[in-house]
């Protein structure tokens, strides 16, 4: 918190004073879940992840066309990188289940497809 104060003075030589205190608050950034990457190691959108703040747990789940769970990571900054077994992926969509726990306690899961466009 801060205080911020303001001395005016008019033409006449009076004088008013104002304070006011500000709690200056940074919200946490939506969460941001990419539609599609590349894992064609050329350094541009080589690995699909979650971007966020204010995440204290997410899990990450992905599957294929058959309902085969293919990655799955704990850890926001462990992002897929487009293999399952130590292969390339084909191209295809591929579904996701996100279940993310913020830092305030509040929980949010996230479904859709994510692309794999190599």
């Amino acid at each position: 918190m801060e205080t911020y104060t303001v001395v005016v003075t008019d033409n006449n030589g009076c004088t008013d004073t104002a304070s006011v205190l500000i709690d200056i608050f940074i919200p946490c950034l939506e969460v941001f879940i990419p539609t599609m990457f590349s894992p064609n190691v050329d350094g541009v959108n080589d690995v699909w992840s979650v971007i966020g703040s204010c995440i204290n747990r997410i899990e990450t789940t992905v599957y294929n066309q058959w309902g085969q769970m293919i990655f799955q990571s704990f850890n926001q900054g462990n992002g897929w990188d487009g293999t399952y077994q130590g292969s390339v992926v084909p191209n295809d969509q591929y579904v996701y289940v996100i279940n993310v726990t913020y830092d305030n306690g509040t929980t949010e899961t996230f479904s859709g497809f994510v692309s794999v466009v190599n």
